[in-house]
């Protein structure tokens, strides 16, 4: 009977999935002085942040001010070579309104922008946080049924309405059922 052969070891441990420590402003300023000349030729003047609420966008960049928002949560998932890329395409909105033109996501000339430089077009799913299971409550007297994500101390709006003047009234505080899936 013949052993199977061991799994090679790997000599090095794999990179982390996320990029490691968040770089300062200083190296994100660094990043887009780079990326701003490289591919545009000319420095990037505005301020470059880090938004750690940003959860739906990668980046965005607001003209009125020159701010480019980069996300930490996208950071801390795809790492720094993803934010750097995502910085690039905020550059481009900026290289286009700095020239009057046409800077939105369906602009012909961004979308072109984009492929000439090698930015992304759209930006890698965060995955997000799974929703709560929805709580069922009951109106002691009418039966209505209302459903909420959290725990409500809440009345009948119906029924306070009609038999109360509109006031909160403990008579038709919503009474909990069982849960139900989302």
């Amino acid at each position: 009977m013949a052993a199977h052969p061991a799994e090679p070891i790997p000599l090095q441990p794999p990179p982390p999935a996320g990029g490691g420590p968040l770089p300062d402003a200083a190296a994100l300023r660094a990043w887009a002085a780079d990326l701003a000349l490289r591919h545009f030729g000319e420095p990037f003047p505005g301020i470059v942040r880090w938004a750690p609420r940003l959860r739906y966008r990668a980046g965005d960049y607001t003209p009125s001010t020159g701010v480019i928002r980069l996300s930490v949560p996208y950071f801390v998932r795809y790492g720094a070579a993803e934010a750097r890329a995502i910085l690039l395409h905020e550059l481009c909105h900026w290289w286009l309104f700095r020239r009057g033109l046409r800077h939105h996501e369906d602009a012909a000339q961004f979308q072109a922008l984009l492929a000439a430089h090698g930015a992304p077009a759209r930006a890698r799913p965060l995955a997000r946080a799974p929703r709560g299971r929805l709580r069922l409550y009951a109106c002691p007297c009418c039966g209505a049924l209302y459903r909420y994500r959290r725990r409500v101390a809440y009345a009948c709006g119906h029924c306070c309405r009609r038999w109360a003047q509109g006031r909160f009234d403990e008579r038709f505080r919503l009474r909990p059922l069982a849960r139900t899936e989302p």
